[in-house]
Order: structure tokens, then C-alpha cells, then sequence
């Protein structure tokens, strides 16, 4: 056998690439990444609806001050049904009027099942509040420290 034969079949043995575990480890890693993601999604998404639906109060149709808080209720809620939203963020919902604003507060956390007995908290806090309504969807103290 000449030396580029030789050589030959040493590069062809270093380029087998990868085996049989390393590629199973992979893709059970890539699964449960895809597990995850797929699962904590639409809690995600259901948080980004209700950003919204608070956003929405900062320039109705009508004035803030003119509506109640039974009014300003139903208007999220309807905005919830149309969008699908899961109805615990409903349930959470808070209204506090003090002096001269409201404070509407969006407080709550999904649990989501991953795999038997695993699973993943998300805590959402949405506050808004009418003397500041640019600073929509951002808790008290996340407000104050900027």
C-alpha cells in the first residue's frame, strides 16, 4: 500500500461524522426545546392580547372619566372574547380608582403542563394607569425605577 492510499482511508475514517448517541442526544434535546416552546406559546400570546386590550384604554372612542368601572369591565371582556383570550386573565382582572386616576391591574400566572409531573410557572403583571397610560403593561415597581 503507497502512502496516499494510506492517507486516503485515514481521512475518510475522521470524516464519518457523528454516531448513533450523540445524534439521539441531540434530537431529544431539540424535542424538548420544541416541547417547551410549543407549550409556553400561547400563554405568550394570551399576555400580549391583554397588553393590548389595556393599551386600548388609553385612547377610547369615548372619554375614560365618562365610563364606569362596570363599563370599563365589560369593554375588556368583550375584547377578550373576540380575541380568545384564556378566562383566568379575565378573573384577574382589577379595577382601583383612587382621587383623580384608575389603576387597572392585570395579575396573574399560568401553569403549563411539560412532560408528567414538570411544569413551567409564567407570572404575568400588567398594570395600567390612567395619570401615566404611556406606561401601559409595566408593573408598580418597574414604573418608579425608571
Amino acid at each position: 500500500m503507497n502512502m496516499l492510499s494510506v492517507n486516503n482511508v485515514k481521512a475518510a475514517r475522521d470524516q464519518q461524522g457523528m454516531s448513533l448517541f450523540p445524534m439521539l442526544l441531540l434530537l431529544c434535546v431539540g424535542g424538548l426545546i420544541f416541547l417547551c416552546v410549543s407549550r409556553m406559546a400561547p400563554a405568550y400570546m394570551d399576555n400580549q392580547y391583554a397588553e393590548t386590550a389595556l393599551k386600548s384604554l388609553s385612547n377610547p372612542e369615548g372619554r375614560l372619566d365618562e365610563l364606569t368601572s362596570r363599563q370599563i369591565k365589560k369593554q375588556l371582556s368583550a375584547f377578550f372574547i373576540v380575541n380568545r383570550v384564556n378566562s383566568q386573565i379575565e378573573k384577574s382582572l382589577k379595577l382601583h380608582e383612587r382621587k383623580s386616576k384608575l389603576l387597572v391591574t392585570l395579575d396573574y400566572e399560568v401553569r403549563v403542563p411539560i412532560l408528567y409531573n414538570v411544569e413551567v410557572v409564567m407570572t404575568f403583571k400588567n398594570h395600567w394607569d390612567s395619570s401615566r397610560p404611556d406606561d401601559c403593561c409595566k408593573a408598580e415597581g418597574e414604573i418608579e425605577s425608571q
